[in-house]
């Protein structure tokens, strides 16, 4: 059943092929191994290889072991090992035109908050260097540019200085960024959907 998530997850739809059609030079995402990252890379690689791009894929992360290599190669992404608080090891990357930067850390963050703000704030200023979650009431509706970013809680802090430094250094540098906000609880594995299938199976009350 997790299998063929993962696959309905990875399939790239004929938008996607077009968009890759358009595209020119190798891809890199650091944080390949994150949690969306499997996929989002092994769809891009398949949509990569449905419009006959010819670029490379490749995809980052610290424990390079953990990751279900067979389907991300047979996608054509290729998995380097990266630290990313260590920018000695960023030479084993190409430079490539286009960065899709997943990277981060949410849990585990109690007991461990220096590091969560490590990789969501510093790591961020390393990517974009030239060389080389926020809460809404679900009544409010989406949030928009015009709503202050207020965080609460040491993961959505450390957050916001990862969105400052990527805009910081696309101004001075002229790092082109585009920043997508994502919203983790519409993952289909993520813990806010176990929550509350656990308790309709068990017959629990889902707390609204």
């Amino acid at each position: 059943m997790e299998e063929d998530l993962k696959d309905v997850l990875s399939t790239p739809n004929p938008e996607d092929a077009a968009f890759f059609r358009e595209l020119e030079g190798d891809r890199v995402i650091p944080g390949v191994g994150s949690q969306i990252g499997p996929s989002l890379a092994r769809r891009a690689g398949r949509a990569a290889q449905a419009a006959g791009a010819k670029m490379r894929i490749i995809g980052t992360a610290v424990h390079c072991g953990a990751l279900a290599a067979g389907p991300l190669a047979e996608a054509g992404v290729k998995i380097q090992c990266v630290d990313l608080l260590d920018p000695s090891s960023f030479g084993a990357l190409p430079d490539a035109p286009k960065v899709i930067f997943i990277a981060g850390r949410k849990f585990g963050s109690t007991g461990g908050e220096s590091l969560t703000w490590a990789m969501n704030a510093h790591v961020s200023a390393l990517v974009a260097l030239p060389e080389w979650q926020y809460l809404m009431p679900v009544v409010s509706g989406v949030a928009t540019e015009a709503i202050a970013p207020e965080p609460l809680g040491e993961y959505s802090q450390s957050v916001l200085p990862r969105e400052r430094r990527f805009e910081y250094f696309s101004a001075c540098c002229g790092t082109s960024v585009t920043l997508l906000r994502l919203n983790y609880a519409a993952e289909l594995r993520c813990a806010v959907w176990l929550d509350i299938d656990a308790r309709e199976f068990e017959g629990r009350r889902v707390k609204l």
